[in-house]
């Protein structure tokens, strides 16, 4: 009984993008007494769009193996990640479906093939904070994400050591140096995390991958 009779779902059209749309349902029975509305929900109909682009390693050719991932960005600038791409002989990439909005894109190399190369997001920065933004309106095609040149970095007999702190915030400080990651939920070692050794210009001077143990140096 009511609009939708005995059906359970109900169909509306004309309805434009961008826009937040609010129901909510009740029910009538066949003396036509209806119950109170069920609590209020919304929701907005977005565009959904593709993201394609390479990879390259400046004064080097490509980048051709690895994993490409692309994140979208809430309005608290924290970012979400929705689909990754590998790349396997190849420095293409092609995300598809990626809802509109502000993205960002990061690059892990494959060490096995780039040992000397460590993750980037887009602008070539390996510090999410410091990553541009691509705000998503339309198919955008021919990104190119490029390594920049390594730093010289000369040898030495020199360490670092020191004390992990957990910075329970993405928008937090990065350059804190430690010599074991330890999940903060539950104090057990965090393997395959990469660590950045950052010189006073903010430039990346060295980097280390923890192991199973959560242990790093440079």
């Amino acid at each position: 009984i009511g609009n939708a009779c005995q059906d359970n779902y109900w169909k509306i059209s004309g309805m434009e993008y961008g826009v937040t749309y609010y129901w909510s349902v009740q029910t009538v029975d066949n003396g036509y007494k209806a119950s109170e509305f069920a609590p209020e929900q919304s929701f907005s109909l977005l565009h959904y769009y593709n993201v394609s682009g390479f990879v390259n390693r400046l004064g080097y050719g490509s980048i051709d193996y690895g994993m490409v991932e692309a994140y979208t960005i809430n309005e608290q600038n924290e970012p979400a990640l929705v689909s990754t791409k590998t790349l396997n002989g190849t420095n293409s990439f092609a995300f598809t479906g990626i809802r509109e909005g502000n993205i960002t894109l990061k690059v892990i190399p494959n060490t096995s093939y780039y040992p000397q190369y460590f993750p980037i997001y887009l602008g070539t920065t390996p510090v999410y904070d410091d990553a541009d933004k691509l705000f998503l309106e339309k198919d955008t095609a021919g990104i190119i994400i490029t390594f920049p040149i390594l730093l010289d970095i000369p040898g030495g007999s020199g360490s670092v050591n020191g004390e992990f702190v957990f910075i329970d915030s993405i928008m937090g400080p990065k350059t804190v140096s430690i010599s074991k990651r330890k999940s903060p939920e539950t104090g057990e070692p965090v393997p395959d995390v990469w660590v950045y050794l950052f010189n006073s210009e903010g430039d990346v001077f060295s980097w280390d991958v923890t192991d199973d143990s959560g242990n790093f140096s440079f």
